[in-house]
């Protein structure tokens, strides 16, 4: 049996970090693994996009992921904030993705976390999805972040006693 561990750090935490909180979550390990970060990781957006106040799939893609390591697992996060009431956004699943734990649907969500490589994310974010039920003109963000999946392997868990 050998012990599994999936953690996501951040960009912004340093190495030394990681690897301490890593020590301390797994009680230590015999061999610490080495964790690189990859060089220049990104999400960019095009400009500003207009959108109907009522229409369904309005195409709100223009997002692209980049730096990450060829074949590397990477969490994409999408969500609607400040928005009114009735604003949702879908994303076709590409083959590769899986939605992230904890999220349950692709479509019609405010919020959405899937898992893949770097081509596969791309390619979701080009079916990016903005549907809107009316109510007043407002501005809103639409929030995407991305960040590399690092895994970990460990040694068997002992009993004792």
């Amino acid at each position: 049996m050998r012990l599994h561990v999936s953690i996501n750090f951040d960009k912004q935490i340093n190495k030394i970090a990681a690897a301490l909180g890593l020590v301390a979550l797994l009680g230590g390990l015999m061999a610490m693994p080495s964790i690189s970060e990859a060089s220049e990781e990104a999400v960019s957006a095009s400009d500003k996009k207009v959108f109907l106040k009522t229409g369904a799939s309005q195409d709100a893609s223009g997002f692209s992921v980049s730096g990450f390591a060829d074949g590397a697992n990477v969490r994409l996060t999408a969500a609607i904030r400040n928005a009114p009431t009735g604003v949702t956004l879908s994303v076709a699943k590409p083959e590769g993705l899986a939605l992230a734990p904890g999220y349950t649907s692709w479509t019609g969500v405010r919020e959405v976390s899937f898992i893949g490589t770097q081509t596969a994310l791309n390619s979701a974010l080009d079916s990016l999805k903005i549907s809107t039920t009316g109510g007043a003109g407002s501005s809103f963000d639409i929030d995407v972040t991305a960040v590399a999946e690092f895994e970990f392997e460990g040694f068997p868990a002992v009993s004792v006693g």
